[in-house]
């Protein structure tokens, strides 16, 4: 589908509300754009319909190239919701483009991933665990589909969060994420056998039990806690897990910034 300024609002930027729209900067003289065009036919073919290829000659659409800082083709952008949201420059082989459209492209699931972050921030893990399971469904190496089931599973058991976060490999997409959440998922279901007996025992699976539920103030009150008492209960546990909130947090934020004097006055005692 060739497109010109007349009709870049109706071919490619209105129908990229519903399906991503692939634009293809080129000109007749561009060798490596003549070489570029039947690999991205070829892909918009079996693509089935996932997403759109439309066409720009910057020869004859100087306009569009101008408004879209053309400066060297092949250029090609990809749109969608009415906005550019990535794209690439050069000639690539059909596999690093295979590649990147999988990195790229809004997945099908965008609504019921976005439904299940909902249903997590809203404490609903029920809901995020379908919503999630049922992404995994359609796309079974979707990461982030996996770690929102991780992350629901969390609050019930981790051992299945643990098990969810299997397949994501180190460098993987979402690994950061789940590498976190293995973290969490540890600091929620402790060794209790590892753990001395008495109040403080109690007092450290407080902290668990609110780490499950993604209360992190409650988890830190509880850990703090327990090291006002005692900082070298069980080896230390729970100031490591009282650092592992915070640097996930992040030192800025409210809850961090909330319990990170009490922390410090707690292990410096």
């Amino acid at each position: 589908m060739s497109v010109d300024v007349t009709n870049f609002e109706t071919d490619v930027l209105v129908p990229s509300r519903d399906t991503p729209v692939l634009v293809d900067f080129w000109a007749p003289w561009c060798g490596p754009c003549k070489m570029l065009a039947p690999i991205l036919e070829k892909l918009e073919s079996e693509a089935d319909g996932r997403w759109i290829l439309a066409k720009v000659n910057t020869e004859e659409q100087q306009q569009l190239a101008m408004r879209f800082g053309i400066s060297s083709i092949p250029d090609v952008r990809l749109f969608h919701g009415e906005k550019e949201i990535d794209g690439f420059m050069g000639q690539l082989s059909e596999a690093d483009i295979r590649r990147w459209l999988d990195q790229s492209l809004p997945s099908p699931c965008a609504d019921a991933l976005r439904e299940a972050r909902e249903a997590l921030d809203n404490g609903d893990a029920e809901t995020a665990t379908a919503k999630s399971e049922d992404v995994l469904k359609e796309e079974p190496d979707n990461n982030e589909a996996r770690v929102l089931l991780a992350e629901a599973q969390l609050r019930v058991d981790a051992a299945a969060a643990l098990k969810t976060l299997e397949p994501i490999l180190p460098g993987h997409p979402h690994s950061d994420r789940a590498d976190t959440l293995r973290q969490f998922a540890t600091l929620a279901a402790p060794d209790e056998t590892a753990l001395p007996d008495g109040d403080l025992k109690a007092l450290y699976l407080q902290g668990a039990n609110a780490v499950a539920q993604a209360d992190y103030a409650a988890a830190l009150e509880a850990y703090i806690g327990v090291l006002e008492k005692d900082r070298q209960y069980a080896n230390g546990a729970a100031k490591d897990a009282a650092k592992t909130i915070m640097q996930y947090l992040g030192f800025r934020h409210p809850i961090t910034e909330q319990y990170h004097r009490a922390y410090t006055s707690a292990v410096n005692v």
